[in-house]
C-alpha cells in the first residue's frame, strides 16, 4: 500500500510540473487560427478566457503561481487581429517575453484588463465560457456594452485530443521517472533501520530527478 501511495504521489503531479514544460507539437498560430474560424461560424468578434490551463494551452506556456500546479494567473483575450496575454508582472520572464514577441502575443498587465477591454472593444460580442467569466468582469463587460456567449471556442475539446508527438512524448517521460521512482523505492527499502523524515524522501525523488535530461 505505501508503496502505490508513493508512486501515485511522487509520479503524477510531478510529471506534469517538471518535464512537460512548452509544448511544442501545436503552435500558438495553429490554435490561435482554430479559434478564429470558429469565431468567424458564430458571427462573434472575439474570444475571452479566464480558465487558467486553457490559456496556458493556447499560449504553448507554463507558469508556478500556484504551488504544484503549472498555470499562471492569467486572462486570454483573441480577436480576429490581436491575441492578448494579461498577466501579473512576475509572470513576465525573459523567456516568456521572447516567447510571445516570437509568437505575436502581446503582453499586458493583469490588472489592465478592465481598462484595456472596456476601452477599446466596447460592442464587441465575445465567446466565453459561463463556468469561467467571474461576476466582476460579467458586471464590466455589461458597463461597457460588451455581450457574451457562452462557447469556449472548441478549447477543451482541442485540449483533449493528443497528437501522435504528444502521446510519444507522454510515454517516454513517465517511463524515464519510473524508473527514478523505482531507484527511489529501492533507496528506500535500503534504509529501513534509518529515520527518513518526509523532506528527506522529497530531497532524494528530487535528486534522482534531476538525472533525467528533461527534467526543468
Amino acid at each position: 500500500l505505501i508503496v502505490i501511495l508513493l508512486s501515485s504521489v511522487f509520479v503524477n503531479n510531478y510529471v506534469l510540473t517538471r518535464f512537460l514544460g512548452i509544448c511544442p507539437f501545436l503552435g500558438v498560430s495553429k490554435k490561435v487560427e482554430t479559434i478564429r474560424t470558429n469565431l468567424s461560424q458564430k458571427g462573434l468578434d472575439a474570444y475571452f478566457s479566464g480558465k487558467l490551463d486553457a490559456n496556458m494551452w493556447i499560449c504553448n506556456i507554463r507558469g508556478n503561481d500556484i504551488d504544484y500546479c503549472p498555470v499562471a494567473f492569467s486572462y486570454v483575450f483573441i480577436s480576429h487581429k490581436d491575441v492578448i496575454l494579461f498577466v501579473n508582472d512576475n509572470a513576465k520572464t525573459p523567456d516568456l517575453l521572447e516567447h510571445c514577441n516570437k509568437n505575436g502575443i502581446r503582453i499586458e498587465d493583469y490588472d489592465e484588463l478592465k481598462n484595456i477591454l472596456t476601452g477599446g472593444f466596447s460592442g464587441y460580442h465575445i465567446a466565453s465560457p459561463y463556468s469561467y467569466l467571474n461576476a466582476y468582469i460579467a458586471c464590466e463587460f455589461e458597463k461597457h456594452n460588451i455581450s457574451w456567449t457562452d462557447s469556449d471556442c472548441g478549447v477543451s475539446l482541442s485540449q483533449a485530443i493528443k497528437s501522435e508527438a504528444e502521446l510519444k512524448a507522454l510515454k517516454e517521460i513517465y517511463i524515464k521517472d519510473s524508473v527514478a521512482v523505482c531507484k527511489f523505492l529501492y533507496w528506500l527499502s535500503s534504509q529501513a533501520d534509518n529515520t527518513i523524515t518526509e523532506y528527506d524522501a522529497a530531497c532524494k525523488m528530487n535528486l534522482l530527478r534531476t538525472e533525467i535530461a528533461e527534467f526543468k
